[in-house]
């Protein structure tokens, strides 16, 4: 039988997760996908905030309504030499002259990269499993995302779109001789990059930051001081936490269970 056993009920262990939410402070990560028409990189930040706990035997703790407010850099580039913007050269007759030949017209401008930046938030529920684990000379409790859970980011996606079609419009009206061309353009653009593809852009951005979350809800070293020194005679005295361990009973209510082993 463990030396120290602790418990704490629902009530407390909702203390620790918004505790630990606050502690976590920004998620970060950044990617991008290249080549064709468009390409981009990304940089993104998110944190948590709320949240109810339930705890589940043996070792999960599921959290409902769990707020993620997140923003996106984008840096977005478009790269027309991917299309051919020509005006074809026409032949007709003049009197007098015979046969003309009007030359064909191309435009080659260069790549545009557009700058932009969007935020939201959304409410999901997550599972998170209790992880006990000894880190130089610290045991620490973690709870650890066990998979990111399934978003809608219809909606979301949908703003996103439109505001990149906006920007790339606006970009592209201040190109010289673009205007004959406007409108084809922007309708190869957006058959490119529609709404499935902006969303499937956030999926992988929020998978990225959610990845790996881990949220600490206890530390303490393995050895540390239990009674203070009072002179060369009298020495302070020192335990070690040994075999700490995590876990949910449930004994007629739920309660996170923390058991360890202590040795002078």
């Amino acid at each position: 039988m463990p030396d120290i056993i602790v418990a704490v009920d629902e009530t407390a262990a909702n203390v620790l997760l918004h505790d630990a939410e606050s502690a976590l402070g920004k998620l970060e990560a950044s990617g991008g996908t290249g080549g064709g028409l468009i390409s981009l990189t990304w940089n993104a930040s998110a944190s948590l905030a709320g949240g109810t706990a339930a705890l589940t035997p043996p070792k999960t703790i599921a959290i409902d309504n769990c707020e993620v407010d997140y923003e996106v850099g984008l840096d977005l580039v478009v790269d027309l030499s991917a299309l051919e913007l020509c005006l074809p050269s026409v032949q007709f007759e003049i009197s007098c002259i015979g046969e003309v030949c009007t030359p064909r017209i191309c435009l080659e401008p260069s790549p545009i990269s557009l700058p932009l930046s969007f935020s939201s938030a959304l409410t999901t529920s997550v599972d998170l499993a209790l992880e006990a684990t000894l880190v130089g000379g610290d045991w620490e409790i973690d709870a650890v995302l066990l998979s990111v859970p399934a978003l809608d980011l219809g909606a979301d996606a949908t703003l996103l779109l439109e505001a990149i079609m906006t920007a790339i419009e606006v970009a592209l009206d201040v190109i010289p001789g673009i205007g004959l061309f406007l409108s084809f353009v922007m309708g190869i653009i957006k058959a490119a990059f529609g709404v499935a593809e902006v969303e499937g852009l956030l999926g992988d951005v929020l998978t990225a930051l959610l990845s790996g979350l881990r949220l600490n809800l206890y530390k303490q070293p393995q050895h540390f001081e239990v009674i203070p020194g009072e002179g060369p005679a009298d020495p302070p005295v020192f335990l070690n936490l040994l075999n700490l361990a995590a876990e949910v009973q449930d004994a007629g209510k739920p309660e996170l269970v923390v058991s360890a082993d202590i040795h002078a």
